[in-house]
């Protein structure tokens, strides 16, 4: 049996979590899902995880098993706190975060831009609005593969369905915000 440690996936855990570090207001597991699945999605780094759907939006269980990899490796820290949604976690860079970084310094390199621009663009974000603008996207590259396309009003109305705590002016904001900030082409017909 071959069995390889997922060093490049715990690198890209590691960098993320330095970089965010005095950036996003609350790095805690939900932010990370988002964060990754955007690094896929937006800037188009295969980091080798499939997303599927979840209560708080795009959701990959390996992601998660490959965090805990990481904090026994000592690469990161992965404490409970109180936020201001409750109860959540706070991923901290671990003791041994530059030897993990290390192992993964080739396929990090190839993507530091990639990453740079993902940490500029939604590292200041809540793991709330995060949630927002990846459920769209996701909404978005499932409708891709339809060959019945959505109306964005219809869109707009499966994503409240999905996200009811979400106004519709929030979902049109945040339709707005990727197409116009981020250059993400929706498929959503006018």
């Amino acid at each position: 049996m071959n069995f390889e440690l997922p060093w490049q996936q715990c690198g890209v855990i590691a960098d993320l979590t330095r970089r965010l570090k005095d950036v996003s207001p609350q790095f805690g597991k939900t932010a990370l899902q988002k964060m990754v699945f955007l690094l896929q999605e937006v800037y188009k780094v295969d980091v080798g995880y499939s997303f599927g759907f979840h209560t708080f939006g795009p959701f990959a269980g390996e992601l998660l098993g490959d965090l805990d990899f990481a904090e026994r490796m000592g690469a990161v820290q992965v404490k409970s706190v109180e936020g201001a949604y409750g109860n959540g976690y706070l991923i901290e860079p671990g003791e041994s975060i530059g030897e993990i970084v290390a192992r993964a310094e080739p396929f990090l390199t190839q993507h530091s831009k990639a990453l740079g621009a993902l940490v500029g663009e939604f590292g200041a974000k809540t793991a709330k609005e995060l949630e927002l603008l990846t459920t769209i996207i996701y909404l978005n590259k499932e409708i891709m593969w339809d060959e019945k396309k959505m109306t964005r009003t219809e869109a707009v109305g499966k994503i409240r369905e999905l996200k009811p705590k979400f106004t519709e002016r929030d979902v049109l904001r945040g339709m707005s915000e990727l197409e116009t900030q981020h250059q993400v082409k929706l498929v959503f017909a006018a």
